[in-house]
């Protein structure tokens, strides 16, 4: 029964409009046929993890609006002092073998970038110095399910989306251009928890996108958890979010771009409670 439940998932994802690309849904098929439910799920009641942090975020890649085009190139410096104001924070409910994940990050970033094109109706001079600002908010929900794999290490595969909002704004000595974008993506979510000892873990949170707004979009967010007690935990990431997505012609002052990345160093904290 539970198998065929596991595809008729994958089945009703696809037919909602989500086009997965087959191979991807193949995979997750098998995976979800193979592997064996978590352990204990059937008498298990609710649990939530709650994990508030601190993303200190920067962006690296190439922006274009309002027909000017500049680059981001961020140093490790730079990763505490282009965060303006930020909230972000991570939530996690399981009951059984069934998990509801969501995410939330707004980020007020501000960098330095060098000018590349200006087709803009007043251009300014190639290589010109831009004051940056990009207003960042991200979204992200999925749905899947719980294993327990290799004894005892544990595997979580969902399936969701993520939403990105860009606010951008490229500025020389009150010379400025600003553009608006929202940008949605189905995304495969992947997230093992391997017990590395008693007291530490490493949780990776792979994700990929595979139909929606981007070109291509994924995440690269490897952690590494310090157990302070039964339910709570420290936890050290390097979180690497990548778009690469455009809109409107090229050459023209309606193409819009981001090309690039919103990457830095994470820490926060996890906070458990509820269970079996």
């Amino acid at each position: 029964m539970t198998r065929k439940f596991d595809c008729w998932f994958s089945r009703t994802a696809y037919l909602a409009g989500l086009f997965v690309k087959p191979s991807l849904l193949v995979t997750a098929c098998l995976a979800l046929a193979v592997l064996p439910p978590a352990e204990g799920a059937e008498n298990a009641s609710v649990e939530v993890e709650l994990a508030p942090y601190i993303w200190l975020a920067g962006i690296d890649g190439d922006v274009s609006a309002g027909g000017r085009s500049a680059g981001f190139d961020q140093s490790f410096s730079d990763l505490i002092s282009e965060v303006d104001a930020g909230f972000m924070g991570m939530g996690v409910v399981r009951y059984k073998r069934l998990v509801v994940f969501g995410q939330f990050d707004y980020i007020e970033l501000s960098s330095d970038a060098d000018l590349k094109v200006d087709i803009g109706p007043d251009p300014l001079p190639t290589g010109t110095k831009l004051d940056g600002q990009v207003d960042t908010t991200i979204a992200t929900g999925a749905l899947g399910w719980h294993f327990d794999i290799f004894g005892k290490h544990e595997l979580e595969l969902l399936l969701g989306a993520r939403r990105l909002s860009l606010d951008m704004k490229l500025e020389s000595e009150g010379n400025s251009v600003s553009e608006s974008e929202d940008i949605t993506d189905t995304i495969v979510v992947l997230s093992p928890t391997i017990h590395v000892s008693e007291k530490w873990m490493f949780k990776p949170i792979l994700s990929y996108g595979i139909a929606g707004d981007s070109d291509t979009t994924y995440e690269l967010q490897p952690q590494l958890h310090y157990r302070l007690s039964s339910d709570l935990t420290l936890g050290v990431a390097y979180r690497r979010l990548h778009y690469d997505v455009s809109s409107g012609q090229k050459n023209t002052v309606d193409y819009r771009e981001f090309d690039g990345d919103i990457s830095g160093m994470l820490i926060g904290v996890a906070w458990s409670f509820g269970g079996g």
